[in-house]
């Protein structure tokens, strides 16, 4: 009931909630907990076992959803007699009871939508490459920690990259960035000689400056996913060359394996020149 007493309507307010008392036992009979959970009145289980949850509850054999996990599907469009409308609950006539009748994401009823009232900006650069960034100061750690390891024989590449565990599912071209250029000293033992995709100006500088040598490779999708997928010793195409508005970015045109033919002189036939034809045509 209600009253203006203040001392009645302190004693009508709500108990508040107690405050945590972090790890300290809040009572002496905190340990008297129960062996097993207590079945609520709510508690889906009581409901499908009235007599009480067994013990053989948790067998393979008997585990099955809980109840009301389940929900029928519901069926329309079958008339009166179903108990979900003779509309199906799409209510009668109108655009929206129609099949199909439902209108399209942004449309405003006919009038200016607001996606094309409103300016467009920038476009998306069908020429772009989406390079995997690998920054000098991330390359030292894993030099420093012994995840890469300088080949004393090759040059280190990106399937060592991707072997190495630096890039999980590495399916991208490499570039490697200038962040962390001051303290990059490389490997202690062999000067660093890795190959990429891009390489930032101040990159190619700190490298050559530790004694190393970083060298720009192409690869196009076929020959990327050849390169990082199988085992080169099984690998037969020929890598192809860059194009030639991007052929300056690169320090080696053509990639090929060391010990195989890079395939530009097989396809460079040998036409006679002018002279010999003359001469040929006078001899006849």
């Amino acid at each position: 009931m209600w009253t203006n007493d203040p001392i009645k309507k302190a004693a009508m307010k709500k108990p508040g909630k107690d405050r945590g008392l972090g790890n300290k036992i809040k009572s002496e009979h905190a340990s008297d907990f129960p062996s097993r959970p207590i079945e609520h009145s709510k508690s889906p289980y009581t409901i499908e076992h009235p007599k009480g949850i067994s013990s053989t509850f948790l067998n393979a054999n008997a585990l099955k959803d809980n109840p009301g996990s389940f929900h029928k599907r519901k069926i329309v469009g079958r008339g009166p007699g179903s108990g979900l409308g003779k509309t199906a609950g799409r209510g009668t006539k109108g655009q929206k009871s129609r099949s199909g009748g439902s209108t399209r994401p942004g449309f405003e009823g006919g009038s200016n939508s607001l996606y094309k009232a409103v300016r467009k900006y920038g476009f998306k650069n069908p020429n772009k490459i989406d390079y995997k960034e690998l920054n000098l100061n991330q390359l030292q750690l894993y030099i420093d920690t012994g995840r890469i390891v300088q080949p004393e024989d090759r040059p280190l590449t990106i399937r060592d990259l991707k072997d190495s565990g630096v890039f999980k599912g590495l399916n991208r071209p490499v570039k490697i960035l200038g962040n962390g250029k001051d303290n990059f000293r490389g490997p202690a033992s062999t000067p660093l000689n890795i190959e990429v995709q891009a390489v930032t100006a101040s990159a190619r500088e700190a490298i050559e400056n530790s004694g190393g040598k970083v060298t720009t490779v192409y690869f196009n999708k076929l020959g990327l996913f050849q390169y990082l997928r199988k085992p080169h010793d099984s690998i037969t195409i020929r890598f192809a060359r860059p194009p030639t508005k991007k052929a300056h970015r690169y320090d080696v045109p053509v990639f090929s394996f060391p010990g195989r033919p890079t395939g530009i002189d097989d396809e460079i036939e040998e036409q006679p020149s002018e002279e010999s034809e003359e001469s040929e045509m006078d001899y006849a």
